[in-house]
């Protein structure tokens, strides 16, 4: 192929784009090789630069250290000196003094001329012109001055200080260096006596700066121009053609900084040119007014400058002509695997086309392979080994092969599980070899079989064709559960007329999945139904029901699962439960069924195990009662399922009672005589009647300490009933606790007496306080103290310890008897246990004592343990929370506080209280304490006396017993707790019965406290000052009636804000005036005969007059209205219109209560 015939636009376009793209990267290449050479001089002109500062920086050190040297010599001092003071008297004097200078300069002058110096010149201060008073080169200096240096000798005598720069007098320039000569004896403080000026040149040495460089160097004066362009003239120069450049202006442009240029010279050489300017000292805008010219030949480099840019050019033009030939042969190239692509792909098209017909052939039998998959999938049996069957009759007619079997093998054993065959020659059950088949060639592969004629490809010899004839076969594994089941077979004694292929092959391994599927499913089904029917068999022989209750979202309940026992207790089937649990829940006896429904509530909520006892109502009409128990777990849906058990416990109930009421009713009815038959025993040993004989003595003591027994058994059985039944009550009160032990071990030492065993405290805190029921705590020591007396050996001690655990206090019993056995040590605190059985014949005791004493500890807030080693004494101890008071001066300062808190909240003026009290005496001493502590108090003994109370005024608080003759307290509690103006009453219970009162109710009703009769006084005091302490100050009105209706809903509107009381009679509202103090008084004078009217004249003469309210239908006579402040209102108002009356008239009222206190201010 040749390039000619290539698409010439295509490649004319292409090339055009390269020439321009190498074109553009020539440009910048050459560019950036331009800056790099320009900025490789402009580097080395500023190292030239920097070696010129350098070299002006050293110069000027060297100018300002021989100034300061030389005015510091003191002959040139005192000499200056004299010269200044004898100048103007004698001229031959002052020439004197020159030639004495010009002496003593001339040593330091020469050493100065050969280090480079041009002048060294000395002034007076106070000359009058600016001619040097000695200058040593030339000899008239000091006639041709021109004054070059008058900046630097005024700065210097100004300053008192060296000062240098560049001095530049149109003619010459230099450095110059001024240094003020002071007074020789009076220090850098002391008086002006002269000037010392030495002048160098620009700088030190331009052959030496030259040799230095390398390069070139001149000194360039400024010979005119403008600041911008100036002109300069060579002033010393070493060799070469500045000159020349100067005068073609090829110098470079300079302002303030320094600048540069590449020339060339005669000899046909470059030269980089660089000018550093130099201003005059003082000059601030710099102008340059001399400058050094450096030049270096770099002839050399712009040569490797030209050679650099001629590879440039050559590396792109390469470049250029490299990618055109490339170009050249992709788009060759680009052509020929063209036309080879579309020759290939039409090649591919003919035989896509003559596959597509096979393709469709394949398509329809996948087609049918689907369908009947999709058949054998929405069979419905409801027997496994039907469905299977039928699966496998639809696969036998898909393939067109007569017998399809599904088996299970096991080694060997080759057992049909399903199977279809039209003559009946496999059968479901039947067993065969796995060798005899062709299954066994399966089980080898893990994999499909298939072959249309078994004689033409090598299954000829197979047994399974010799035994059964068969010629063509297909089959594959049967997985269940990721385990080899069996295989899937499909099999006939003719050949197939048409090959399997693949779509043959993949109807067999789905076909095969599905019955693998199905079988699982068989199994499962199986295994469910034996546990179902073992969990019933378990079920029916479980003394309760098993069951699962269920609560959705929505709140409601089923059993998803219950035993046949539901039957039993509720009278319902499973299957009910399994629809609906309200059943279950409307058999609970009505008194129960809050309790059981809040318990499942909080179980649900907390996930918690639910427990609860509770009873039912069978449906036969008796009671039974129910312990059920079960643990929860959330579903993912968000219901909640409980698995649990519940037993029939009506037995267990019932024997608890009676177990209960014989405990009680033995208890009671043995202590009577048993106090008298161990009276009467005690009054015979103590010789009462006499002395007894001899040999009855024995016996009487025995019967003593038996009956002695028998009380003390009969009292541990009554505290071990009362504290389990949670019936023991204790009296918390806060008191020393040294007393308390003292009392206890001189109680007990008469009974350690008969051991010869004697009590001693060992340690002690007297100060140490602790909140406890001392009854109960006399109890425990007694029981500790009797123990340990009992098992000490004689003649030894008891020993008593109290001390301080952190924020507890220990109280601990030790003996030195045998101690405790370490099998014992878990059971020495349960019921009727004892280490020895001996011991209780041998020491005596119930077995009960430890029991009731733990409890009565953990009852007090506190602990009890032990340690013992046998045959090393025990040591039993309790610990009780200890109670801190501040000391003395923390006890003042909360004194003080306490009683400013009790000033400023004292007794609110006009609270009243009602007791509600059915005992007369208890009332009277009620409302004796009551008003004594500053309230007022009205007494009510029945509760129909106290409604009626209630109906008429309003209290701030209420004292309530239970037990009154026509009802319960608690019935009051309640309505009081139903009504809005009432519902936040505080109430504090009274009452015999308050604890059983207090189970009674389980909280549901508020009460601020309860207290038990005999009722401790300062605890009443505390809970009425509690109670109304968080209450707010609010508005009294008095309302006196003739509407008893009105004055019922007025009552309900202002209960919120205000009180209200109501007067039905003159008497009522007189002594109500006498008592309280009114913000407003309501008068309904709509009644002709009323109470009203007669009140009218009464209000005047209060000391703080009330807003009033008058309800009338006719106009007041003058001499009544002008005796109050009136607001008269319609008749018929609405209790709501009546209230907003009421707030209108005492906010009035309390504006003109603020405007009088101001003025009396």
């Amino acid at each position: 192929m040749k390039v000619l015939r290539l698409p010439l636009l295509l490649i004319f376009l292409g090339s055009l784009l390269l020439a321009l793209f190498f074109g553009w990267m020539l440009v910048q290449a050459l560019h950036n090789d331009r800056e790099a050479f320009r900025r490789d001089l402009a580097f080395q002109s500023k190292e030239q630069g920097i070696t010129v500062s350098a070299a002006r920086a050293g110069l000027e050190r060297r100018v300002q250290v021989l100034a300061n040297t030389l005015a510091a010599d003191p002959v040139i001092r005192n000499l200056l000196l004299q010269a200044a003071r004898e100048m103007p008297t004698s001229p031959a004097r002052n020439a004197m003094l020159r030639d004495r200078l010009r002496a003593n300069l001339q040593p330091y002058w020469e050493a100065l001329r050969e280090s480079g110096a041009l002048e060294l010149n000395l002034f007076l201060p106070d000359a009058n012109d600016i001619d040097p008073l000695v200058s040593m080169d030339p000899p008239d200096t000091h006639e041709q001055h021109t004054g070059d240096s008058d900046y630097l000798l005024s700065r210097a005598q100004h300053l008192r200080t060296v000062v240098f720069g560049i001095e530049f007098d149109g003619q010459r320039a230099t450095t110059g260096g001024v240094a003020p000569v002071l007074h020789p004896d009076e220090g850098r403080d002391g008086p002006l006596v002269g000037l010392l000026e030495v002048e160098f040149g620009v700088v030190p040495n331009v052959e030496a700066l030259s040799h230095q460089l390398e390069s070139g160097v001149a000194i360039l004066l400024r010979a005119g121009g403008d600041d911008a362009t100036p002109r300069w003239r060579v002033s010393e120069s070493s060799a070469g053609p500045i000159a020349q450049w100067l005068d073609q202006q090829q110098a470079p442009r300079v302002a303030t900084q320094s600048a540069w240029r590449v020339v060339e010279g005669d000899d046909g050489h470059g030269y980089l040119l660089t000018l550093v300017p130099l201003s005059q000292a003082g000059d601030v805008m710099q102008r340059p007014v001399t400058a050094v010219a450096i030049w270096k030949d770099i002839s050399l480099q712009l040569k490797q400058r030209d050679e650099l840019i001629m590879a440039t050019w050559l590396r792109w033009g390469l470049a250029w002509l490299i990618a055109e030939a490339c170009l050249l042969l992709l788009l060759w190239g680009t052509r020929r695997v063209t036309r080879e692509t579309m020759l290939a792909h039409q090649q591919r098209l003919e035989q896509q086309k003559r596959s597509l017909v096979g393709l469709n052939q394949s398509l329809e039998a996948q087609k049918e392979a689907l369908q009947t998959l999709n058949d054998i999938a929405a069979l419905q049996e409801t027997s496994f080994p039907l469905l299977v069957e039928r699966a496998l009759q639809a696969g036998a007619a898909h393939l067109d092969m007569p017998y399809a079997i599904a088996n299970r093998i096991d080694g060997e054993e080759y057992i049909i599980q399903a199977a279809y065959s039209p003559d009946d020659r496999f059968a479901r059950g039947q067993t065969l070899k796995t060798s005899d088949t062709f299954c066994s060639a399966v089980v080898a592969r893990s994999d499909v079989v298939a072959f249309t004629d078994a004689d033409a490809e090598g299954w000829n010899d197979h047994r399974c064709r010799v035994l059964f004839g068969l010629k063509s076969y297909i089959g594959a594994p049967i997985w269940v559960h990721g385990q080899r089941f069996g295989a899937l077979a499909f099999s006939s004694e003719q050949i197939r007329g048409r090959p399997f292929d693949e779509a043959d092959r993949e109807f067999v391994r789905l076909l095969a999945r599905w019955v693998g599927a199905t079988l699982m499913r068989w199994q499962e089904v199986e295994a469910r139904d034996e546990m179902a029917g073992r969990l019933a068999k378990i079920a029916s022989q479980t003394p309760g029901m098993i069951y699962q209750y269920r609560v959705d979202n929505a709140g409601n309940g089923t059993f998803p699962y219950a035993s046949e026992a539901i039957r039993t207790f509720y009278g319902i089937s499973p299957e009910q439960a399994a629809q609906d649990a309200s059943m279950v829940i409307e058999a609970i006896v009505e008194e129960d069924r809050g309790k059981v429904i809040e318990s499942i509530r909080e179980s649900r909520e907390n996930l918690t195990p639910w427990h609860c006892e509770y009873r039912i109502q069978h449906p036969d009409g008796h009671v039974l009662w129910l312990a059920g128990q079960s643990i929860p777990e959330r579903e993912p849906d968000g219901a909640t399922l409980w698995h649990g058990f519940v037993h029939d416990v009506t037995e267990r109930k019932r024997s608890e009672r009676l177990k209960t009421e014989f405990i009680s009713t033995v208890s009671h009815e043995l202590r009577t005589p048993l106090t008298s038959i161990s009276g009467s025993l005690g009054l015979i040993q103590g010789g009462a009647l006499g002395t007894p004989p001899e040999s009855m003595r024995a016996m009487l003591s025995v019967a003593h300490s038996n009956a002695q027994r028998l009380i003390m058994l009969i009292n541990d059985l009554l505290d071990m009933e009362k504290l389990v039944a949670g019936k023991m009550t204790f009296q918390m009160q806060e008191q020393p606790l040294m007393p308390l032990i003292d009392q206890a071990i001189e109680a007990n030492q008469a009974y350690a007496d008969q051991f010869k065993v004697h009590y001693v405290v060992t340690e002690r805190l007297d100060e140490v306080e602790v909140n406890i029921d001392a009854m109960r705590l006399q109890q425990v020591l007694s029981n500790l103290l009797s123990n340990a007396a009992k098992f000490s050996p004689p003649d030894m001690q008891v020993e008593v310890r109290v001390e301080a655990i952190g924020e507890r206090v220990r109280v601990s019993v030790i003996d030195h008897g045998p101690g405790i056995p370490e099998a014992f040590h878990e059971r020495i605190f349960q019921k009727f246990s004892q280490a020895d059985g001996s011991s209780t014949r041998k020491q005596g005791g119930t077995g009960l004592g430890l029991a009731i004493t733990r409890e009565l500890v953990e009852r007090m807030r506190g602990s009890i343990s032990f340690f013992s080693e046998e045959g090393q004494g025990a040591c039993f101890f309790f610990e009780l929370p200890r109670l801190v008071r501040p000391d003395a001066a923390e006890r003042a300062a909360l004194t003080e506080r306490l009683a400013g808190q009790t000033e400023e909240a004292g007794v609110a003026p006009g609270v009243r209280l009602l007791i509600v009290e059915d005992d007369p005496d208890t009332a009277l001493l009620l409302a004796i304490l009551i008003r004594r502590w500053g309230y007022q108090a009205e007494v009510a003994h029945t509760l129909e006396e106290a409604l009626g109370w209630i109906e008429r005024r309003s209290f701030d608080a209420i004292t309530l017993d239970l037990m009154l003759p026509d009802g319960s307290g608690l019935t009051l509690l309640r309505q009081l707790r139903e009504q809005p103006e009432t519902r936040d009453l505080p109430v504090l219970v009274v009452s015999a019965i308050a604890g059983e009162g207090q189970l009674e109710i389980g909280g549901q009703l508020n009460a601020v406290d309860w207290l038990a009769k005999p009722f401790d006084e300062r605890r009443l005091a505390h809970a009425l000052k509690g109670s109304l302490k968080g209450r707010p100050q609010r508005e009294r009105i008095m309302h006196v009636e003739s509407d008893a209706e009105l004055t019922r809903r007025v009552a309900g509107q202002v209960a919120a804000s205000m009180t209200l009381d109501v007067a039905r009679s003159v008497a009522e509202a007189r002594y109500l005036l006498d008592s309280n103090d009114y913000g407003l008084i309501s008068l309904d004078l709509t009644a002709p005969q009323g109470p009203g009217w007669e009140i009218i004249p009464l209000l005047s003469q209060l000391p703080r007059h009330p807003a009033v309210i008058i309800l009338s239908e006719q106009a007041l006579a003058p001499n009544l209205l002008g005796r109050v402040d009136t607001a008269i209102a319609r008749p018929g108002l609405s209790a709501e219109e009546l209230r907003e009356a009421f707030d209108r008239q005492l906010q009035g009222r309390r504006r003109d209560d603020d405007k009088d206190t101001q003025g009396d201010s």
